[in-house]
């Protein structure tokens, strides 16, 4: 999925080069440059097509108990997808919302069906935000968490039952308002062959993606980030002789993990990481990185998935169960169209206004490596 996404965003880039030269020259497109656009075009339609399938494929054994539409259904909601579109593509050609978008103090409330497809496309570019726990509520969302374990027993008829007594803490998460901006050619807009929502959604989605990734990851004084373990306190830190750890030290921190959270997990590491991964071996001289195009990411090791970030850095790797993280991503999403501001670029700027917020709420389930400094002593391990 990751190559096809990548491969798509590549389409659109091009697509968008296609203009530059004739937007500078301040001319119509040639024949050529025309036939170009024509044939990315064309290819941008298929790729989509095919992200669609295998996105919806991934999602079949969620689909399970359903009840399948009748072909009523299907054609009514076909009508309110095509209805929403068209909204929103009247929103970003002419900068005007009609009646099936509703006002909002950020400028337009876009319809349900094109945010949705905005957040599927997230979780696509982000697959940390797509493993998180995710959560779609306005405000502030509190979570209590037990300080102590509940104690399970064998009951006897006529015995009281003593209950466990379980200290709470509370963790939120709030609603943090952030912006994603994004510039759109002029020519693309102007141009009523082109898909303008399909490349709006995708431009906007990919702002937000790279956002909610590097927080997801690295955090800051709003969004907790996975590495950020001064803040996760109860996330445990394994020391290692080096950035990259060692065959052992990789096995220590996969046990590191209680079984019963084992089964969602995976490595995450950067793509310099990554490179000395690809060479280590085990004691037969096998390799301990494995291709493996069937788990969606390219590669196991040890037995589980890894996940390459470009916003993950190369001093640490993260194993364990991204689940942990919750995040609350509000789909209400507003939408402003900047006519003026971007118009010496021959561009029209596409804001988009939501809340989110990110923290982990289950750091029994993670576990972050770090070099160990001079005075750490005796061998690396996980703490406690």
């Amino acid at each position: 999925m990751k190559y096809l996404i990548e491969k798509r965003n590549q389409l659109v880039e091009d697509i968008n080069n296609v203009f530059v030269q004739a937007e500078t020259e301040k001319r119509a497109l040639t024949e050529e440059e025309q036939a170009l656009f024509d044939t990315k075009t064309a290819e941008l339609k298929a790729l989509d097509k095919t992200i669609e399938a295998k996105t919806e494929a991934r999602s079949l054994s969620m689909m399970e108990d359903e009840t399948p539409k009748t072909p009523e259904e299907k054609e009514e909601t076909r009508s309110v997808e095509e209805m929403e579109a068209r909204s929103f593509e009247t929103l970003i050609r002419e900068n005007r919302a009609d009646q099936n978008m509703a006002k909002a103090d950020n400028g337009a409330v876009i319809p349900t069906t094109i945010a949705n497809r905005i957040i599927e496309r997230v979780k696509q570019i982000a697959p940390i935000y797509a493993l998180a726990t995710k959560f779609n509520v306005k405000g502030k969302l509190t979570f209590p968490v037990g300080k102590d374990a509940i104690t399970t027993a064998y009951g006897t008829e006529f015995t009281k039952l003593e209950s466990t007594k379980v200290g709470f803490d509370s963790l939120e998460l709030d609603g943090h308002l952030v912006g994603a901006l994004s510039k759109i050619s002029n020519s693309l807009i102007n141009n009523a062959q082109f898909d303008i929502v399909s490349y709006v959604v995708n431009k906007v989605a990919e702002s937000i993606a790279i956002f909610l990734e590097n927080e997801l990851i690295n955090g800051t004084t709003k969004i907790n980030g996975v590495l950020d373990t001064t803040k996760n306190t109860n996330v445990a830190k394994f020391e290692t002789t080096a950035d990259t750890p060692t065959v052992d030290e990789l096995i220590d921190m996969q046990v590191a993990i209680p079984q019963q959270n084992q089964a969602g997990c995976m490595w995450l590491v950067s793509n310099k990481t990554l490179v000395a991964l690809r060479q280590l071996k085990d004691g037969n001289q096998r390799y301990l990185l494995q291709d493996d195009i069937t788990n969606g990411f390219g590669y196991t090791l040890l037995g589980k998935p890894v996940m390459v970030s470009d916003n993950m850095k190369d001093t640490n790797v993260v194993y364990g169960d991204f689940s942990a993280m919750y995040v609350n991503v509000h789909e209400d999403v507003a939408i402003q169209v900047l006519n003026e501001k971007y118009a010496d670029e021959h561009a029209t700027g596409v804001l988009a206004w939501l809340e989110v917020d990110g923290r982990v709420i289950e750091p029994q389930k993670l576990v972050v490596s770090a070099k160990k400094t001079a005075s750490s002593t005796g061998r690396a391990k996980a703490s406690e």
